[in-house]
C-alpha cells in the first residue's frame, strides 16, 4: 500500500494561505478530505432519488425486480473493481484511507450498497435493527461532532494502539454510549423546538 503523508496548512498564518491558494482549491474542490467533488455528486443523486420517490402524492418503492438487481449488480461490480484498482490508499495524519481519493470502484460500491440497503428497507420495514440507526440519523450531527471530540480528547490520549480484540470491545462500549446519547436528545428534542436555528441543526430538532 502506497503512502503519503499530507501536511495541512491549519497551523500556517494567513499569508500562507494566499501563497498557496492554487492548491488550496484544488484540495476543496476535488483533492481534500471531504473535497466538493465527487461527494456532491452523492447529494444530487440523493435529491433525484427523493423525487422519484415521492411523486404525485404517492411513494414508489425500491423492491422492485429491475431495482433489487440492477443495485446488487452495482455492488458487486463496484466491489470487485475497487478491490482491484484501490487507488493509492494514502495514510495522513496517521490516519489510513480506505476511500480517499474516491475511485470509480469506491463509488459504484458505495451506490450500490445504499440502494440494496433501500430495497431492503422497503422489502421488510419491520425490522427491529432500523431503530437504533434511525436514532443515529436522527441527530447525524451531533452524533459526529460528539465520536470526533471524545475519540481526539478522550479515546486517542488513553487508549493508544490496541489488538483488534480490544478494539472491538472499545468500540462496541463507545458505540452503545452514543446510541444511549442518541435516545436521551430523542426524549428532549420536543423541549428544544423554539431554541435558535443553530441549536436545532446541531442537535437535529
Amino acid at each position: 500500500m502506497q503512502k503519503e503523508v499530507y501536511h495541512l496548512l491549519l497551523d500556517q498564518p494567513f499569508s500562507a494561505y494566499l501563497a498557496n491558494w492554487p492548491e488550496i482549491a484544488k484540495s476543496w474542490i476535488g483533492l481534500g478530505y471531504f473535497p466538493l467533488f465527487p461527494w456532491l455528486g452523492f447529494m444530487i443523486l440523493g435529491s433525484a432519488v427523493g423525487s422519484w420517490r415521492w411523486q404525485e402524492n404517492r411513494i414508489r418503492l425500491f423492491n422492485q425486480p429491475k431495482i433489487v438487481w440492477g443495485s446488487l449488480l452495482l455492488l458487486v461490480i463496484g466491489a470487485l473493481v475497487w478491490h482491484q484498482y484501490p487507488g493509492p490508499l494514502y495514510t495522513r495524519c496517521d490516519y489510513s484511507e480506505l476511500f480517499y481519493p474516491p475511485m470509480l470502484g469506491y463509488m459504484a460500491t458505495a451506490m450500490g450498497l445504499i440502494f440494496s440497503l433501500f430495497c431492503l428497507v422497503d422489502w421488510k420495514p419491520e425490522l427491529a435493527i432500523y431503530k437504533p440507526l434511525q436514532v443515529f440519523g436522527e441527530s447525524a450531527l451531533f452524533m459526529y461532532i460528539t465520536h470526533s471530540f471524545i475519540i481526539k480528547f478522550g479515546l486517542s490520549p488513553w487508549v493508544g494502539l490496541q489488538p483488534f480484540s480490544t478494539y472491538f470491545f472499545v468500540y462496541l462500549g463507545f458505540a452503545t454510549c452514543l446510541l444511549g446519547t442518541g435516545y436521551a436528545l430523542k426524549a428532549i428534542k420536543p423541549y428544544l423546538k423554539k431554541a435558535p436555528m443553530p441549536v436545532r441543526f446541531i442537535f437535529g430538532a
